[in-house]
């Protein structure tokens, strides 16, 4: 309900608050007698910092919703969307020439929205393209339209439920509309496919996508990657080819399939860091069982350290997982985090790395950051703990890690959250 969260954020915003990141929990809710997946749930998180006096911000915000599983095609808006509304849609009309403004009996909790739209690959029936993948092409298109008018992302969380999946957007205004839009990527990866993708769209594609592909060669299982397009990547400008993001469909093996792997991770964020590439913004496409983890990333004059960490709750044992940024040379950020988590999670928490565990530098097990599977339970399949998240946050943003974005892995209907950190020095502020 657009309106609804507008309202919210510009409150929190007037208060103080600014939005960092949207990381989505949850996962398999129930399955059917044959095992397949027939339901899932989907909860998404905001994390705020206390604002800095001298904020660049208004406390203004705009919310966009993609409604691409349905009939038309909907890029829904809540916010003072003013001039922006006709210059929206001559920027989506070369992708899909029927583009209008106009709002239906569904589109109450919304002040503008542009109906047929294509902003991803829609149900692909009968097709062996990968269904509601994101449209590179026409999103850089549409994040630029709303850059140019002074607004800037901030946040991309992820709604739905039952299997249904609605990839967001949240926007803050700038008080100096004369300063210059920065130039944008979009990124998208397609690991739960032969062969791994990840997907560029932008400016800068075909550069940084060489860039990409030459600092993953030096990851491990990554040797074979390229630059390469197919049939299947036209909505994007380049493709960054083979790759292995994560840990893949993991058959025959005690592995968790499609779980994000460190040492990939952090390579192509650093890769991008070293061209001046800061993510911002990390929405979520898909749909029952499909997960698309999606970057924007901004050009900036400098990019700080980045740090990755990744929640492992749909398993036994529970985990928290994090690498990059140097945080093992952290002399008291281990500790810290252990002492927090047996507290709020029990005294069986342990930091321990096991043979699945290889590429993230700091481990904790049994560790219960959400409600878990919830069986025999009225309680909620994978809702967050807020105590343990936040707590675990705090503890980050006191050695100088802030929230940056929050991409969500997965595949058949597994979540696995996720937060990237930006290095802004030691602060005890409010979180």
């Amino acid at each position: 309900r657009g309106k609804v969260l507008v309202k919210l954020f510009d409150t929190l915003a007037a208060a103080g608050w600014s939005m960092a990141a949207a990381p989505n929990f949850g996962g398999v809710e129930s399955r059917d007698d044959k095992g397949q997946v027939n339901s899932t749930v989907n909860w998404p998180v905001f994390v705020f910092y206390k604002e800095e006096a001298d904020s660049k911000f208004t406390s203004e915000h705009l919310f966009f919703a993609v409604k691409d599983s349905n009939m038309p095609g909907k890029l829904c808006a809540a916010g003072p969307v003013g001039e922006m509304e006709q210059a929206m849609v001559e920027a989506l009309k070369p992708f899909s020439s029927s583009v209008t403004s106009e709002k239906d009996e569904y589109d109450k909790d919304y002040d503008v929205v542009w109906r047929n739209t294509s902003i991803t690959s829609g149900s692909q029936a009968m097709s062996l393209a990968k269904s509601y993948f994101p449209k590179g092409k026409t999103n850089v298109a549409l994040l630029n339209c709303a850059y140019s008018f002074g607004w800037r992302a901030v946040a991309g969380p992820n709604f739905g439920g039952k299997g249904d999946s609605w990839p967001c957007v949240i926007f803050r205004k700038l008080k100096n509309l004369a300063e210059p839009a920065p130039e944008l990527l979009f990124g998208s990866i397609k690991d739960s496919n032969v062969p791994g993708k990840f997907c560029f769209a932008g400016t800068s594609a075909d550069t940084m996508t060489d860039v990409v592909c030459g600092a993953l060669t030096k990851v491990p299982d990554n040797d074979g990657v390229k630059s390469k397009k197919d049939s299947y990547d036209d909505d994007f400008d380049a493709v960054a080819r083979n790759v292995h993001i994560t840990t893949g469909h993991a058959n025959f093996s005690f592995k968790l399939p499609y779980f994000p792997r460190c040492d990939s991770m952090v390579t192509v964020l650093n890769a991008l860091a070293a061209e001046g590439f800061q993510v911002v913004a990390c929405p979520n496409f898909g749909g029952m069982k499909d997960s698309w983890p999606t970057f924007i990333f901004e050009k900036c004059s400098e990019v700080k350290p980045q740090m990755y960490l990744a929640i492992k709750d749909e398993n036994w044992p529970g985990k928290v997982c994090l690498g990059g940024g140097g945080i093992e040379a952290d002399p008291t950020l281990s500790a810290e985090l252990l002492d927090t988590l047996q507290t709020l999670c029990g005294p069986s928490v342990v930091a321990r790395q096991d043979d699945y565990d290889k590429s993230f530098a700091l481990c904790f097990a049994n560790t219960k950051v959400t409600s878990g599977h919830a069986s025999f339970s009225m309680a909620k399949p994978y809702w967050p703990h807020g105590f343990v998240v936040e707590m675990i946050l705090q503890v980050l943003f006191k050695h100088g890690w802030r929230a940056e974005g929050g991409p969500n892995f997965g595949d058949d209907g597994t979540s696995w959250p996720g937060m990237i950190f930006q290095k802004v020095g030691s602060d005890t502020n409010s979180l």
